[in-house]
């Protein structure tokens, strides 16, 4: 009985958040005819190294836009990302639209990337402001949407959304079919709801007015969850979070299984925080029994026989496969099949690192330093 109530509200929990996903992404609007004025809007971008690949997506953006401004924030002991900023700098036609800032050590007490937005956005002068990490990639494709969403009178903030194609390593899939097997489904269908309680922290915009008059990255400072945070005052200061359609690529270089562990906490503590502090039955019924039924039907497989587990893996190819197309038919890019298996590995994955999460106790490695996670703020071990 157990297996059968776990089969049901597996298959109608997942039908309704694929419908809602499908509900909202046919809504969002088109950018057929648009053309973009993209000096009007200046990215901050937060810069560290450690990936690769960081040259790669800092001059990716750069490719996408024309005269839109970047100011590049990078800590003043950091001489490689220092060196790979002036080397792509010295190789641009417009190199006047990039500005390099040093950014003095942090404050124990502060979040290192909301201190240097919060540094950066006083050198800003355009009348919107974008926030973008690293290894983002705003997809030219969608770039011109920005405009629907700029001319709009009140107060607002719009949020991208993430999705990751990296195959480099086994390990760079798997923690690229995580991603890309939670975004879509999470926030678009959060967002039919009207119950969009956090941003992706990896791309969003608003006027820079609002950042400004509302002094959004002060108040968020000592915040470790910055998305989360920045949510929250927004919605306090009745300011519209829309969630859009503008994609954002995402490429993390994971080098080995216990890099990929590390990554998987630090998200899953991030999840924690979001749980104790705006968890609601919506967010319960999208995204977390979700997360745990299919471990559940596996587990209890086990007590019934090898025809319940055959049933419990076939039912885990076939959410992945539904997942693989409907991100096939939104990003109008073809992943390999290979997604498919990734999948369902971090279907079978997870719940056992969220074990491990439990068990080594709410600490993660962060710029070097060692951070607890308990509340949501910056607490350095």
């Amino acid at each position: 009985m157990f297996y059968l109530i776990s089969l049901l509200a597996f298959v109608l929990l997942f039908g309704l958040r694929m419908v809602l996903a499908q509900h909202y992404f046919k809504q969002l609007p088109s950018s057929s005819d648009l053309v973009l004025k993209d000096s009007d809007y200046t990215v901050l971008q937060p810069i560290l190294s450690g990936d690769k690949r960081l040259s790669d997506c800092l001059q990716a953006n750069l490719d996408h836009t024309q005269d839109m401004q970047f100011i590049w924030l990078v800590d003043q002991d950091d001489k490689l990302a220092q060196d790979i900023c002036r080397s792509i700098i010295d190789r641009q036609p417009n190199s006047k639209r990039i500005h390099l800032i040093y950014c003095e050590e942090v404050p124990d007490s502060l979040n290192p990337k909301v201190f240097k937005l919060q540094k950066g956005l006083q050198f800003v002068d355009t009348a919107y402001t974008i926030v973008l990490d690293d290894d983002s990639i705003i997809d030219k494709a969608v770039l011109p949407q920005i405009k629907l969403y700029s001319n709009q009178a009140d107060d607002w903030l719009v949020t991208g959304i993430p999705y990751n194609d990296d195959n480099e390593t086994f390990w760079s899939a798997l923690l690229a079919a995580f991603v890309s097997s939670q975004s879509f489904f999470t926030y678009f269908s959060m967002a039919a709801l009207k119950k969009s309680q956090s941003i992706n922290g990896m791309f969003y915009f608003a006027k820079t007015a609002t950042f400004k008059n509302y002094h959004l990255f002060e108040r968020i400072q000592d915040w470790l969850c910055d998305d989360l945070a920045l949510a929250t005052v927004c919605q306090s200061e009745h300011i519209r979070i829309i969630q859009s359609g503008l994609f954002c690529q995402v490429r993390t270089t994971v080098h080995s299984g216990h890099h990929y562990l590390l990554l998987l906490k630090r998200w899953l503590l991030f999840a924690n925080v979001f749980m104790k502090q705006a968890v609601s039955f919506p967010f319960l019924l999208i995204a977390f029994f979700p997360a745990v039924l299919p471990f559940c039907l596996l587990v209890s497989s086990l007590f019934f026989g090898y025809q319940e587990l055959i049933w419990g893996l076939a039912l885990l190819l076939l959410k992945a496969s539904a997942q693989y197309l409907f991100r096939w038919h939104m990003l109008k890019k073809k992943e390999t099949l290979l997604t498919i298996g990734f999948e369902c590995l971090n279907d079978l994955f997870l719940p056992f690192i969220y074990l491990y999460t439990l068990v080594t106790g709410p600490v993660i490695v962060w710029r070097q330093r060692k951070i607890q996670v308990i509340d949501g703020k910056i607490r350095y071990v």
